[in-house]
This record gives structure tokens, sequence and C-alpha cells, in this order.
């Protein structure tokens, strides 16, 4: 999906885009909040292979909504299916009706977002959230960040730019993050399979549509990947498909390896790796001025570098 959120001609390669991805996921993973951290770390290492600050903004975006909106697609398909064949519960039903609803109300708050309301909305949020940063992280304050040039002429860039993204390669957003979601089911099965005895069998559709089920509504908990409640959820339906509790317990354990723990090991690889190359590249500043480090130095990165 990183190269779909990006407007064609942008030379970034697809192993810089990784790197991007892994640093990414790897903070959202590793702390409550880290989200807006993994955020400014994809803007920091985009920024520095030469990326513009609108399409950098818009790739953002593009990247903050996909993925949720893939969660409820993704199970609205699995579950039409089932209604379709006839084979339906009424909880099925009314989570499908559910599903496709959430997908009204976020394209409509999209189309909110991107109009010119939105956009003046958003660049006063955008102005409140640097005042209130550099007013309370004191390492940042040092840095004396600033939103260089006029917000409300970027917030419009980043608007026209994610409009153009959307309306020349909408579809393949989509799909590609409808496909990692579908990819994440796999690896959930695929555990599970490891670890099964053969003669146990397991219903591999039904462990599909209950990820994606359990999965989208997992999303409105507010921790890391739905850590805890993704977990019961999942083994839940490994446990219904068909799988003894101590196996769906072991498979539970191997996708959280692969899907969370794994992530985070590789995007601190590849935030170091990103650091030292840019490093070589650019010589620390010799003007004496405060350069934070950790979650603040991100986030100061972000709203310097993507701005700019």
């Amino acid at each position: 999906m990183q190269r779909a959120a990006l407007p064609d001609g942008v030379d970034v390669s697809l192993s810089r885009l990784w790197m991007a991805s892994e640093a990414h996921v790897g903070a959202s993973n590793a702390v409550m909040g880290g989200a807006g951290v993994g955020f400014g770390l994809r803007a920091a290492m985009l920024r520095s292979w030469g990326v513009d600050g609108p399409t950098v903004g818009a790739s953002l975006v593009i990247c903050a909504a996909a993925p949720s909106m893939a969660l409820w697609l993704v199970a609205a398909a699995h579950l039409v299916v089932r209604i379709v064949a006839g084979q339906a519960s009424g909880f099925e039903r009314w989570t499908a009706a559910l599903a496709f609803g959430i997908l009204g109300v976020q394209f409509g708050v999209g189309r909110a977002i991107l109009s010119d309301g939105g956009v003046r909305l958003a660049g006063r949020a955008l102005g409140f959230g640097q005042r209130v940063l550099v007013r309370r992280a004191p390492r940042v304050a040092r840095r004396r960040v600033a939103l260089s040039g006029d917000v409300d002429r970027w917030t419009h860039d980043v608007r026209d730019a994610t409009i153009t993204v959307l309306r020349r390669k909408g579809l393949r957003v989509v799909g590609s993050a409808a496909l990692s979601q579908i990819t994440l089911g796999l690896i959930l099965l695929a555990g599970t399979r490891l670890v099964l005895s053969p003669n146990v069998s397991l219903d591999g559709l039904a462990v599909l549509r209950g990820f994606a089920v359990v999965r989208a509504f997992s999303s409105f908990v507010p921790l890391p990947n739905g850590v805890g409640v993704l977990d019961v959820g999942l083994v839940a339906v490994l446990v219904r498909a068909g799988v003894p509790a101590p196996t769906a317990a072991v498979a539970m354990g191997i996708y959280r390896l692969a899907t969370f723990a794994a992530p985070v090991v590789s995007g601190m690889v590849c935030t170091a790796v990103w650091r030292a190359r840019i490093a070589v590249i650019r010589p620390p500043s010799t003007t004496g001025t405060a350069r934070p480090r950790g979650p603040a130095g991100s986030l100061a990165n972000a709203a310097t570098s993507v701005t700019s």
C-alpha cells in the first residue's frame, strides 16, 4: 500500500518504503500512543529521501484512513458471502449492516475532511497542536519548532495531493489495504495449521471470517494492535472453528510473534539504519541547537520537515 499511497513519478524505492513502513508499525506496536511517533518517523524518512511536504502529508492521510476502511470492507465481504449463501445467523446479518454503516460514515467523514471547511479546520488544528507541543515538550521547545510557510496553503496542497492520488489510484489503495488485512488472517491460519494435530479438522473459511470480524471490532480498542482484546477474540474464533483451547493459545502466540513482536524489532533496525545513513549524509549541526531525541524528536521532525 505504501507505493499506492504515493503519486506516480515519486522516485522512492520499494526497499525504502518497506523501511518506512516497518519503522511506523514498530513504533505503533511498541508503546501506547506510538502511532503518532510512527507517522513522524514515516514523514521524516520520506522527506529525507526527497519527497515534497504535501506529497508526504497526502501519503500519511491515505495510510491512516485506508487500513481502517479495509478492516470493515473485508469483514463485510466475508459476511455478505454468508448472507448470499443463506448461512448467516442473525448476529452476522446485524454485523454486516453495522460494517456497511461504518464504511458509509468513514466515507462521509473523509469527504468532509477533504472539503474546504475541513481543510480550514485541519489548519487550525495543526497550529493548535504545534503550540501545545512546543509548550509541553521542553526538548522540542528548545529547538523552536515552527510550522514553516503558510499553514492554510500547505493544508490545501495536502488536500489536492490526496484527491489526486485517490482519483488515480483509489481502487489500488483500497485493494492493497484489503490484501494486507487478508494476509494477516492467512498468517493466523498458517500458524494454526502448523501446531494443529493432523487428526483435527479445521474450518479455514470460518477462521478467516472470524478473524476479519474480530479484528474490525478490536479497532475500537485504544491499545497497540488491540493487544489483549484481539488475542481473546481470536482464541475464541479458533476454538469455535474446532481447535483445542491450548493449541489455539499457541497459535495466537505465533501470530503475535509474527505480526506484533517481529515488526517492533525490524522497525528498530530500520530506524537505526536510516538514522545512521542520514548522519553520514547530513552531519550534525555545529550551531549549538539542541536536537530532541526519542518520541518528541520524531514528532518534531514531522512538524518541521513535512510542512517545508
